[in-house]
């Protein structure tokens, strides 16, 4: 562990190091355990979006929907929703025009 001062010497904020070797992940992080669950994002969009309509900022909406990791929480800030452009296009019919 590194442990950084701030400029005003009252504060110290400590830095993990990374490990040498991959069974010393556990040790050195404390939450290195959960950081290997995965955590479903996709049931949580609706429910995001409507939070979102509903006036509450990102970040809130993402704490209510109960997204609390900066993993998680980025799934959904970086998601493109392009379901509905995408079922615009029939392949069937783009087939049938050129036979």
């Amino acid at each position: 562990m590194i442990i950084v001062h701030s400029h005003d010497h009252r504060q110290h904020l400590q830095v993990p190091t990374k490990p040498k070797f991959p069974s010393e992940a556990r040790e050195a992080h404390p939450r290195s355990s959960e950081a290997n669950i995965p955590s479903l994002t996709g049931d949580k969009w609706e429910v995001y979006l409507k939070l979102l309509l509903d006036g509450l900022t990102e970040g809130e909406a993402l704490t209510q929907v109960g997204l609390s990791r900066y993993c998680c929480r980025r799934m959904i800030l970086t998601h493109v929703d392009l379901i509905e452009k995408l079922l615009q296009y029939n392949i069937h019919e783009r087939k049938n025009k050129e036979t």
